[in-house]
């Protein structure tokens, strides 16, 4: 008796190699679409992040308390109306003569002194330092009032005079060569913009240093004195 064979079924095709690359690349564009996500999720924490560091070194060199509003803004604040910041000292040594002849009979004063000149910001007791960002480049502005002499103090003073026969001196006299003697060492500081533009170049390093490190070399520090725009140097690559 003839038998008939049980059919044989056939195995599945298989997928070819166009399917699952499509399915490789779908699942990358999932997992990207997610990072991206996560990504925007994290940034604002992120940055908040980077910003309380900032604020807290902004804290430590103006001698202020920091406070972050949002994502995009400090607050520094002081309990007392105003705080001297001194960004640079000058030290140097200064003398003068002055002398008077009155009918042959001479009299003079000679001052010499060390002087120290600190040159640097009153700030008020409340600065807001805020981030703006475009694409991967943040700018960071600081509002300051303009760097200033703070002080300018004198050491080892030496004051010796003489008076001639008719011819004294007074102590309206004494007090206008000492007078005249402070502003000579005043004026021998240089001028009173160039002392404050160093004073300015001291605090901006500084502060542009410390930003970039948290912030990354691609932010740029902008200090503004009472409205004037002085922009740091150009972001580092």
């Amino acid at each position: 008796m003839n038998s008939l064979a049980d059919p044989v079924s056939a195995p599945p095709p298989r997928p070819g190699r166009k399917s699952r690359a499509a399915g490789a690349a779908i699942k990358a564009v999932l997992l990207l679409a997610i990072a991206v996500l996560a990504a925007l999720c994290l940034l604002p924490a992120i940055l908040r992040y980077n910003l309380r560091g900032l604020a807290n070194d902004l804290a430590g060199v103006l001698q202020m308390t920091p406070h972050v509003t949002d994502h995009s803004t400090i607050v520094l604040e002081r309990d007392t109306p105003i705080l001297e910041l001194a960004a640079m000292q000058t030290d140097g040594l200064h003398e003068k003569r002055w002398n008077h002849s009155f009918l042959g009979s001479e009299k003079w004063v000679e001052v010499k002194a060390a002087f120290r000149a600190k040159s640097g910001f009153r700030l008020q007791n409340r600065i807001c330092v805020t981030v703006a960002k475009s694409g991967d480049h943040r700018t960071v502005t600081l509002a300051l009032p303009p760097p200033e002499i703070l002080s300018l103090e004198f050491t080892n003073l030496q004051i010796t005079s003489e008076n001639g026969w008719w011819n004294k001196i007074t102590d309206q006299e004494r007090a206008d060569v000492l007078n005249e003697f402070r502003r000579e060492a005043r004026r021998a500081l240089g001028s009173r913009e160039k002392l404050q533009d160093k004073a300015a170049n001291c605090l901006t390093q500084i502060l542009t240093d410390m930003i970039r490190h948290h912030l990354g070399n691609d932010t740029e520090l902008h200090l503004e004195f009472d409205g004037a725009l002085r922009p740091s140097a150009a972001p580092k690559d």
